[in-house]
C-alpha cells in the first residue's frame, strides 16, 4: 500500500448504536477543536507555561507512537517510505495539519525539513491567546518526534523553526536524529520536556503552588502597610476593597506592630476606600476592638460622604473617635502625647 492511498474513511468502523468508533481494534473519538482549545487554556492557566508545554509535547509524542503502531501493524506497505509517511497522511485526514516535506522523506536521513499547512494548534493559539512570542505547535512537534523515532528506528527530534502564531507565513519544522542537534537550545528544551516524569510534574506543580503562595503573601503584606509615623503612633492606610482574607492579614499586621512598637494610638485611614458594606464595617470593628484589647486607642480617619451616607442607610454606627482627615487624626494624637485634651 502506498501512503497516498491511505483513506481514513475505509479504515473507520462507525458503530453509533454502541457509541463507538473504531480504526481496526483502536477506539477513536471525534470532538470539536474548541473543546481541546478550552482544555489547552486550562492547562496554561492552571499549570503554567512550562508544565503545560511539557504535557502537550508528551501527549503529541504518545499520539505519534500510537498511530505508527495502529496503522502499521495491520497494513502492508509498499516501501519503508510509505510507512514513514503514513502518519503525516493520517494527520491530514484527521484535520490536524497538512505535512508538506521539502524533499521525500527516507528512513535514515540525517535532516528533514518542511512546513505544516493549516496547523490546528497555531489557529487555536491565536484565537485563545493572540500572537505568540515562540513557536507553539507543541502537539505537532511531539507527534513528529514519536512517529519519526519509530519510523526511522532512532530517537529523532522535531523543532518548529517558524510558526503562524508568531506572525510567520507558515509553520516550518526541521527533524534530525537527536545527536545531530548537538548544542541546540531548542533541542535541549525538547529533551527536557520529553524526560519529564510524573514525579517531576508533581514537583513542578508544588513549586508553582509555592510561588503563587509567596506572591499572594507578598501582595497581602503590601496591602496592609503599617506605618509608624512617630514613636508609638501607627497608621494603617486602607485602600480598595476588603475581603475576609485581606482583613485577617491587615488585623494580624496591625496587632503585631502594636505589640512590637507598644503603640498608644493606631489610625485606620479610610481615605482610599470608595465603598463600604456591612461585612467591611464588621471587619473594621473587629480590628478596632482587637487593638483596644492590646491597650492601643484606635482612631478612624478619612470617611467620605458616600461612605457616611451608606453607613447611615445600613444602620451602622462606629463607637470610636472619627476624624475627617488623616491630618486631623494625627493632630489629635499630638495633643494626646502633650497631655492636652480637645
Amino acid at each position: 500500500m502506498r501512503a497516498n492511498e491511505l483513506d481514513l474513511r475505509e479504515l473507520l468502523n462507525f458503530q453509533p448504536d454502541t457509541g463507538r468508533l473504531l480504526m481496526g481494534s483502536e477506539r477513536m473519538i471525534i470532538f470539536r477543536v474548541l473543546a481541546f482549545a478550552n482544555l489547552r487554556r486550562l492547562l496554561f492557566d492552571q499549570l503554567g507555561h512550562q508544565t503545560a508545554r511539557a504535557l502537550l509535547l508528551q501527549f503529541g509524542r504518545l499520539c505519534g507512537e500510537g498511530d505508527f503502531d495502529a496503522i502499521g501493524g495491520g497494513l502492508i506497505w509498499d516501501t519503508p517510505v510509505d510507512r514513514a509517511m503514513a502518519g503525516p497522511v493520517l494527520h491530514a485526514w484527521e484535520g490536524i495539519v497538512a505535512v508538506v516535506p521539502d524533499t521525500e522523506i527516507v528512513p535514515g536521513m540525517k535532516k528533514m525539513t518542511g512546513i505544516w499547512l493549516n496547523s490546528y494548534e497555531a489557529e487555536m493559539h491565536l484565537a485563545e491567546f493572540g500572537p505568540a512570542s515562540e513557536p507553539i505547535c507543541f502537539t505537532l512537534q511531539g507527534y513528529a518526534h514519536g512517529h519519526a523515532s519509530k519510523a526511522h528506528g532512532i530517537r529523532t527530534l522535531c523543532v518548529e523553526t517558524a510558526c503562524r502564531a508568531m506572525g510567520d507565513p507558515v509553520c516550518r519544522w526541521e527533524m534530525r536524529p537527536d545527536e545531530e542537534w548537538r548544542d541546540s537550545s531548542a533541542a535541549a528544551s525538547l529533551r527536557e520536556a520529553f524526560a519529564t516524569t510524573p514525579q517531576s510534574f508533581e514537583r513542578r506543580l508544588e513549586q508553582q503552588t509555592e510561588l503563587v503562595t509567596r506572591q499572594r503573601e507578598a501582595m497581602l503584606a503590601m496591602s496592609a502597610p503599617v506605618i509608624e509615623v512617630w514613636e508609638r503612633v501607627l497608621v494603617l492606610p486602607v485602600i480598595g476593597a476588603l475581603d475576609s482574607v485581606r482583613a485577617a492579614a491587615m488585623t494580624e499586621a496591625l496587632l503585631r506592630e502594636i505589640t512590637h512598637k507598644r503603640a498608644s494610638h493606631a489610625i485606620l485611614d479610610l481615605t482610599g476606600v470608595e465603598t463600604i458594606n456591612i461585612g467591611t464595617a464588621e471587619y473594621l470593628m473587629r480590628m478596632v476592638q482587637a487593638a483596644g484589647l492590646l491597650g492601643s486607642e484606635c482612631l478612624v480617619s478619612g470617611i467620605s460622604p458616600i461612605i457616611a451616607r451608606t453607613m447611615i442607610e445600613l444602620g451602622l454606627t462606629i463607637n470610636i473617635r472619627v476624624f475627617p482627615t488623616l491630618k486631623s487624626a494625627l493632630q489629635y494624637t499630638i495633643r494626646e502625647r502633650d497631655g492636652r485634651r480637645p
